[in-house]
């Protein structure tokens, strides 16, 4: 269900659907850093040859282009150019199944080795609860408290989630 979610997001990030490299023979032509083309959006100079421009987003883009965004996910991923591509990852993850058990065992091995503890220390820094038919919800917001924990953390999504929820905080309040 958290992969689902996260091509969600990645499908109707505002950024992958809405960027567009352009080049000097576009058109476009940029003396700053951030610079407003028409209407409410956005370019920025990546290097002399590149700008990207950016369309601000809305709530209701979530909606609109999520099927646009797998429809072009589709047409631009399945052509025949990519034949070998989609041959190799579909290889790769064949070994990685073929070879699971052996990868599990030799990472606990490791981690025995290294005085790791197959334990995940937590504690929470925020505990925010919210009433829902009744009943009371606990949503704690926890952090590893270990190297053990630290590096389970980085493979759960909360990184990840922390890091694009901060992004997100700040294009709200800059408006960017």
């Amino acid at each position: 269900m958290f992969i689902l979610v996260l091509f969600i997001c990645w499908a109707c990030c505002p950024v992958h659907s809405t960027a567009r490299e352009l080049n000097s023979q576009s058109g476009y032509s940029l003396d700053t850093s951030l610079s407003s083309i028409g209407g409410n959006r956005l370019a920025y100079r990546i290097k002399p040859e590149m700008d990207y421009v950016y369309e601000p987003y809305t709530v209701s883009r979530f909606f609109t282009f999520l099927p646009k965004n797998i429809g072009k996910y589709c047409k631009e991923t399945f052509q025949e150019k990519n034949v070998g591509a989609i041959g190799t990852m579909i290889g790769a993850t064949a070994f990685l199944v073929w070879t699971d058990q052996q990868i599990y065992d030799e990472a606990q091995h490791i981690s025995r080795h290294l005085n790791l503890p197959p334990t995940n220390r937590q504690h929470a820094i925020i505990r925010p609860s919210i009433k829902l038919n009744g009943k009371l919800l606990k949503m704690y917001i926890n952090v590893p408290s270990d190297v053990s924990s630290g590096l389970y953390f980085l493979g759960d999504g909360i990184t990840h989630l922390g890091t694009a929820a901060g992004f997100g905080v700040y294009g709200a309040i800059a408006k960017d």
